[in-house]
């Protein structure tokens, strides 16, 4: 016992392979001893040497399963961590692209109008008023765009909601984009874990970021129906449909990567009567498994 404990330390220790070497010089060590020191014959050796290699055998393929456990343990989380980190990177790039697609695009046209209105203002005084009256109203588009990223990034626990609640602020912070808004819960909902509201969150900041922005819908509907230890989330607006940007494709992609991590799915299409619908299904609880 104690040699197979010796053999199984030098396994973890130095190696596989360098086991395999000690317990070879070992082997040989009992041949002559039990040879030259004890005077036993030839077959006495072999049976001896024969019956350590066995064990040793056994007990450094044993090892050899355990070291390559932790190594594919080991290799799987920094898979998974490499997997969070670009997710993480998709996450702000597409962010960074938006804010860079409304907020700048905003600026850009304030300055121009400005700087028309610096030219005109001796010589076509109407005109330079005319385009500071634009500025102005581009000053407040930009000013709400900037409040939705803010919204965007907050996260769910500054305002001290959680799961329906959090989600029932999300959807009336959206008044006064224009966009009728309605949300209901449907069901008891169970208690939902935070990586399953994050994703909830999202879901819905993201079908009804995309209304707003890009679908011209007047109307958004918002249900979350809890069965047991699931919950579904529907987006639904009237708007366009299909006649998305690629930001959004992207934005939707991101969100599926989100949903299917903590064990669930999303599915986004065309509604029959017309309009968008995302809907995400995930679980109350995240599992061991998915985790």
């Amino acid at each position: 016992m104690l040699t197979l404990i010796a053999v199984a330390n030098l396994a973890f220790v130095f190696g596989i392979r360098a086991a395999a070497v000690i317990v070879g010089c070992l082997c040989l060590a009992v041949f002559a001893c039990v040879v030259v020191v004890f005077e036993r014959g030839v077959f006495d050796a072999v049976v001896q040497s024969v019956t350590i290699v066995v064990f040793a055998c056994f007990v450094l393929g044993m090892a050899s399963a355990v070291l390559e456990a932790r190594r594919r343990r080991a290799e799987a989380q920094r898979l998974a961590a490499r997997v969070r980190e670009l997710t993480v990177a998709q996450e702000r790039a597409r962010m960074g692209a938006e804010m860079h697609d409304s907020i700048g695009h905003h600026l850009t046209v304030i300055k121009m109008g400005l700087e028309n209105a610096e030219r005109f203002r001796s010589r076509r005084p109407d005109d330079a008023w005319h385009e500071v009256r634009q500025a102005k109203e581009l000053t407040v588009t930009a000013l709400a765009d900037a409040r939705r990223w803010v919204r965007a990034l907050r996260p769910l626990a500054l305002d001290g909601h959680v799961s329906s609640a959090a989600l029932e602020q999300l959807a009336a912070s959206f008044d006064g984009t224009g966009l009728a808004v309605s949300f209901e819960v449907v069901g008891d909902e169970p208690p939902l874990e935070p990586d399953v509201e994050l994703v909830l969150y999202r879901v819905l900041q993201e079908g009804l970021t995309n209304a707003v922005r890009h679908a011209g819908a007047r109307h958004v509907r918002g249900t979350l129906a809890c069965d047991g230890d699931r919950v579904v989330l529907v987006v639904a607006d009237d708007g366009a449909g299909r006649g998305r940007d690629a930001r959004d494709a992207f934005g939707l992609l991101s969100l599926t990567e989100r949903a299917r991590a903590v064990g669930g799915t999303l599915t986004a299409g065309d509604r029959p009567g017309g309009g968008f619908e995302v809907r995400a299904e995930l679980p109350a609880r995240v599992t061991a498994a998915v985790s």
